[in-house]
């Protein structure tokens, strides 16, 4: 370990000058390559993190549209169930808690789920983490 294999490459140093036969057109051209390249991988990153936000977005959408259907769910059962409750025929207080309770449950579930994909977004150029 730590010995050049290649032993066609001589090893330099930083403080010696590299040694390049291109000409001055021909350094140009390839300086101006790499800056495609640069800019093609800059490019491919910023839509792949578009793309995965996208997703999140998709996910967290979908959870917090059971929650919020869920809640509502529960709110209509809780209202339906108390006149249910106070009307003289019938009064199953008991199936009233269930099913409220079963759908704040749900909404609850789905409300973590909705959180917990929200919190995937970041996005360290913006979010104030990054090198520059």
């Amino acid at each position: 370990m730590g010995q050049n294999m290649d032993n066609d490459v001589p090893k330099q140093h930083f403080d010696e000058p590299v040694e390049d036969h291109a000409s001055p057109g021909d350094q140009i051209t390839r300086l101006l390559d790499d800056v495609r390249k640069v800019v093609r991988a800059e490019l491919d990153y910023f839509h792949s993190r578009v793309d995965y936000t996208r997703f999140v977005f998709r996910w967290a959408w979908r959870y917090g549209a059971i929650a919020a259907f869920s809640f509502g769910s529960a709110g209509i059962a809780l209202v339906m169930g108390i006149v249910l409750t106070l009307s003289p025929k019938v009064g199953p207080l008991a199936a009233t808690l269930i099913v409220t309770l079963s759908f704040a449950m749900i909404g609850g579930i789905a409300a973590f789920h909705a959180r917990k994909w929200f919190r995937k977004i970041y996005f360290p150029e913006i979010n104030g983490d990054g090198n520059g």
